[in-house]
């Protein structure tokens, strides 16, 4: 199901169960790092140029739907289109965007997002959407770099490879609670129940996040005992997530790792997987859709 008022996706039904427990929404704020802020562990002011009324706070944004259109529906497919604006409460939008949706009778879903991005005081930590998944499918495996966390700044140690995990597993234990067990430039990854069935996301490059907590809990929590589970999985298919740099130095993150400035062109594709399928030809049939 498509929202009409705000072109987000709000129910995804695989075999008549919907693997959805909320919205997906689009996102650009992730949990503070360390490396965020010079300031260290003062996690308030470490998140300030993100989430202070003068900047924006991208911490909660906003979306604004704009020329929903019907464009194509037949016994194949269904295609949808809109545009976004995407942004913070009181600025100009930080994204223009273009989205088609096209939906086929094999159960893929394309989405695809063009556009820019610009009219920001500061660099967006993340842009992407978020999905917030049953707490069943607990298991995961991606093709991407690996095994470890990687980022687009902290990936030279790693291989691409496929790699699987259980949702819990990609949880990085810091002294303080923060974004962790991303994995970068990752072509495709499945989220599947015990029994190997659930839902693949296919891109060119994404970075993908799996995990037990909400950014909300890794955001407001100050040490690891502390957290609680969601209960559900939360997963990010990101089309930038910004550097982890080394601010901490007092250096700032350089200009080729962050999210500004730039254009947009992200296609993502989701679709249902069960134990038996092919995950590398699912992915190349991904590509024709």
């Amino acid at each position: 199901t498509i929202g009409k008022f705000d072109g987000l996706i709000k129910n995804i039904n695989f075999n008549g169960k919907n693997i959805l427990e909320a919205p997906m929404e689009i996102v650009s704020f992730r949990a503070p790092i360390d490396n965020d802020s010079p300031f260290g562990l003062l996690r308030d002011i470490k998140a300030s140029p993100w989430v202070a009324i003068s900047s924006g706070n991208y911490r909660y944004p906003t979306t604004d739907l704009r020329d929903f259109k019907i464009v194509e529906i037949n016994d194949k497919k269904a295609v949808f289109s809109y545009k976004l604006w995407f942004g913070a409460i009181g600025h100009l939008p930080a994204v223009f965007g273009d989205i088609i949706i096209t939906i086929n009778n094999d159960g893929f879903m394309k989405i695809h997002q063009t556009g820019r991005i610009e009219n920001t005081p500061t660099y967006l930590m993340r842009y992407g959407y978020s999905w917030n998944l049953s707490g069943d499918l607990s298991n995961i495996s991606y093709f991407g770099f690996g095994p470890q966390e990687t980022y687009i700044d902290k990936h030279s140690y790693a291989l691409m490879d496929v790699y699987n995990k259980k949702v819990e597993d990609t949880f990085v234990d810091y002294l303080v609670p923060q974004e962790c067990g991303s994995a970068y430039n990752t072509k495709w990854a499945k989220v599947t129940d015990d029994s190997g069935n659930g839902v693949m996301f296919c891109s060119n490059s994404f970075s993908f996040n799996a995990s037990e907590y909400t950014v909300e809990e890794l955001t407001n929590k100050n040490h690891p005992h502390e957290l609680v589970k969601s209960g559900n999985t939360i997963v990010h298919t990101d089309y930038f997530m910004s550097g982890v740099g080394s601010c901490a130095l007092c250096t700032k993150l350089l200009p080729q790792y962050r999210f500004e400035n730039m254009d947009i062109d992200f296609e993502l594709i989701v679709c249902p997987v069960s134990n038996a399928d092919n995950c590398f030809e699912k992915y190349k049939i991904s590509k024709n859709i």
